[in-house]
């Protein structure tokens, strides 16, 4: 055998091999958060937010893009009642799915609260997400319970279809 032909074959397998081995593409960190979200319950320090007020809640993720979004009834109209919706509250979304919780920063983009962050934790069960938040300024959360904890607040969310 020649020279030439085994040169050609160990460099088709190298090139082959080097192929292979691209690295792998990043993934969205934001895979899996993305669309809208009823809140199904609520706690605040061990309180929970009763059933009237979560059905006023949703929450929207859109990209890097936190809205909790809060239905209030307008004037009565002919044929019924209106709604009109407004952002409670509205964050940018900054993630770190590769901690054990996932990690979560909610920053204010706007406002008296500009800059600020919240810390949190958050969990994705299928069509369920679970995030458990600190209050600005405070540590993140070490686990998904609120009683006793000052400033935690625990959001259970299930994916609208």
């Amino acid at each position: 055998m020649s020279f030439k032909p085994v040169c050609l074959a160990i460099f088709g397998l190298l090139l082959s091999g080097l192929i292979g081995c691209r690295p792998p593409v990043p993934e969205d960190p934001f895979t899996g958060l993305q669309g809208e979200w009823e809140v199904a319950s609520l706690q605040h320090e061990g309180q929970t937010t009763g059933a009237d007020a979560l059905k006023r809640l949703s929450i929207s993720i859109r990209k890097d893009r936190f809205q909790m979004l809060e239905k209030k009834a307008s004037a009565l109209q002919p044929g019924g009642q209106t709604f009109d919706i407004s952002i409670a509250e509205e964050y940018v979304l900054q993630v770190d799915p590769s901690k054990n919780p996932a990690e979560m920063q909610l920053v204010y983009p706007m406002g008296d609260k500009q800059g600020q962050l919240r810390r949190a934790i958050y969990a994705i069960e299928a069509t369920q997400l679970n995030i458990c938040a600190a209050e600005v300024g405070k540590p993140a959360p070490t686990e998904f319970a609120v009683d006793d904890k000052p400033g935690w607040s625990l959001y259970v969310l299930r994916r609208r279809e």
